[in-house]
């Protein structure tokens, strides 16, 4: 399965949208911290951070950033965007802290959506057969007694016919 074709698929259940958006936040930001601590630069470690994430939103928010500080600009922060890159890491990368606390920052982000992902995934581990099985057990069990029943009311009713 391609992860866009399965993130589109599966997104109908219940928190696998933000546990795949977690695991991709995760990998964003580890990529780059891990680019940046071996000395790559921004402009050419965000599209490679992305293109690890598997977004196709991030990969592209990251390319036009990437030509942003390549053209000479930095990043603007503004508080009212929704962007595909969580807004704590547009927030690190346009402060333009050190690279020592933003590299220490990115890693704690990732390990703290790491575990928010592993939690969503536990959820569904134990919540989705339970959440399937009334699902689809009520479904049969309404259909077939709809099947069933529906005749021998409809009986019922002749039979009460004067």
């Amino acid at each position: 399965l391609q992860p866009v074709r399965f993130a589109r698929w599966m997104s109908w259940l219940p928190g696998v949208k933000r546990m795949l958006q977690s695991s991709r936040n995760s990998t964003f930001a580890e990529v780059l911290a891990l680019l940046i601590e071996n000395q790559v630069p921004l402009e050419e470690a965000m599209p490679l951070a992305a293109e690890a994430s598997g977004d196709p939103a991030a990969q592209r928010e990251a390319a036009h950033w990437s030509r942003t500080i390549a053209q000479g600009g930095k990043l603007p922060f503004t508080r009212d965007r929704h962007g595909a890159i969580s807004p704590l890491v547009h927030w690190l990368l346009s402060a333009q802290v050190g690279t020592t606390p933003l590299i220490q920052s990115l890693h704690s982000y990732a390990q703290g959506e790491r575990r928010r992902a592993e939690y969503l995934a536990d959820w569904l581990r134990i919540q989705l057969p339970v959440l399937l099985t009334l699902g689809i057990g009520g479904t049969v069990t309404l259909a077939y007694a709809l099947a069933v029943l529906g005749p021998w009311y409809g009986l019922l009713f002749e039979f009460a016919q004067p």
